[in-house]
């Protein structure tokens, strides 16, 4: 009695761990609540996608660390827009380098203060500026047959 009391505990805890690394590995809950029968029915599923499981306990792995760093945010926009894992980094790099640039501009001042309209302008000025350049030139320098001509 004592051997299939020790061995019984035993069994015991064992399942206990079980229960403990499967709650934590894959985010399963109440299953010590459940009897054998009905555990079994449970991670059945997950026995006959063996194959899947592994890409998807590292995707999960790898959201938890994105998670922690701070990108929880970024996972549920990327989740509820349904965006392909593949190209997460592409899209994250885009953002990252999009705020880079944001406060790139918010940190100098000539940048700062300019607005759409004072880049416009600034533009056509330069635009206006351009175009007189390469008129002034087109009249001092005439092309005669087989030499320049310049006209003072």
């Amino acid at each position: 009695m004592r051997e299939a009391a020790a061995e019984g505990a035993s069994l015991k805890e064992t399942y206990e761990q079980l229960i403990a690394v499967l709650t934590h590995e894959f985010g399963t809950c109440d299953l010590e609540a459940l009897a054998a029968p009905a555990l079994l029915q449970r991670i059945a599923p997950l026995v006959d996608r063996q194959i899947e499981l592994g890409d998807f306990l590292a995707l999960r792995y790898e959201r938890k660390i994105l998670i922690k760093a701070g990108l929880a945010d970024f996972l549920v926009a990327a989740d509820k827009f349904l965006i392909a894992p593949g190209r997460l980094a592409k899209i994250f790099e885009a953002c990252v380098a999009y705020q880079r640039a944001y406060r790139m501009r918010q940190a100098t001042p000539a940048l700062a203060e300019a607005n759409g309209n004072v880049l416009e302008a600034r533009r056509k000025t330069f635009a206006d500026r351009d175009r007189a350049k390469i008129e002034g030139d087109r009249k001092l320098v005439r092309v005669c047959p087989g030499t320049l001509c310049w006209i003072a």
